[in-house]
């Protein structure tokens, strides 16, 4: 049974959920920590050049300027005239990733890490909006202070929710869904669920399943007789009305803080 499957089917508390901490283009961001005069340019970082120079990562200035992962630095030079691109060495990132799992281990009980090390599933001691609007400004304080990298966190009462509300943010910030946000969950493409692939997506589009809240009102046998056992398990995590995880670890003390060191405005949709 896999991660998302346990903690889907744990036990009940009214003082939990869980959150899924991704640290915002972790790779660019390593580079401008480094060098902090790249932060008011253009920046993509790219592989080795066996692979075609091609994008791994970039700022947000140089993607608001059509820069994009996988997209050759040559084509985004005659887009980006003033681009800078910086190699990427991989054992530069290994130090920030391991302040990372540590800064997440303050936060609550850690269900997983992936294997790039940039995001983390947890479970944080939060119950109501005002709480997760806390731990989020903690979070975010933390990593800027001893990583100087941004974050999103996405929260819900299941680690599949917590997933798809990370994903679903398009800048810094965090994000809390259940089934129940109907208004969210409306704005949120089928195509942009976690484990999702792009066939499957359009063919729930071809059958009117534009987003995910269509996707979660569907009944589970139309699910596996359209998409099969794994769609229709899929289907599942997200369709049952799950209580929150408990919680059985000490975490630091929430607080709000009197400066925040964020470069950015950060979206806060709770």
């Amino acid at each position: 049974m896999n991660i998302f499957a346990k903690l889907s089917r744990s036990g009940t508390s009214t003082a939990t959920c869980v959150a899924h901490v991704r640290l915002w283009h972790f790779i660019a961001s390593v580079e401008e920590a480094l060098h902090p005069s790249l932060r008011s340019q253009p920046l993509v970082m790219t592989g080795a050049r066996e692979q075609g120079e091609r994008i791994l990562d970039a700022n947000d200035l140089a993607r608001s300027l059509g820069a994009r992962t996988g997209m050759r630095v040559a084509i985004a030079r005659t887009r980006i005239p003033r681009l800078v691109a910086r190699s990427w060495n991989y054992q530069r990132g290994e130090g920030f990733r391991r302040a990372f799992r540590t800064l997440a281990a303050r936060w609550g009980r850690v269900v997983s890490v992936t294997a790039d090390g940039q995001s983390a599933t947890l479970i944080i001691p939060v119950a109501n909006a005002l709480e997760r609007a806390a731990i989020f400004l903690h979070i975010q304080q933390a990593c800027w202070r001893e990583l100087e990298c941004n974050v999103v966190v996405g929260m819900g009462p299941t680690a599949h929710f917590a997933l798809l509300a990370a994903s679903s943010c398009a800048e810094p910030g965090f994000r809390y869904l259940d089934n129940h946000e109907e208004a969210t969950l409306r704005t949120i493409p089928v195509a942009s669920i976690p484990n999702i692939g792009r066939r499957t997506a359009r063919a729930l589009v071809h059958l009117g399943v534009p987003t995910a809240w269509h996707f979660l009102q569907l009944q589970r046998d139309d699910v596996r007789a359209h998409g099969g056992p794994t769609l229709a398990r899929l289907h599942g995590y997200y369709a049952t009305d799950v209580q929150p995880l408990p919680f059985r670890q000490e975490c630091s003390p929430l607080v709000f803080p009197s400066t925040t060191q964020i470069p950015r405005p950060l979206s806060v949709a709770a």
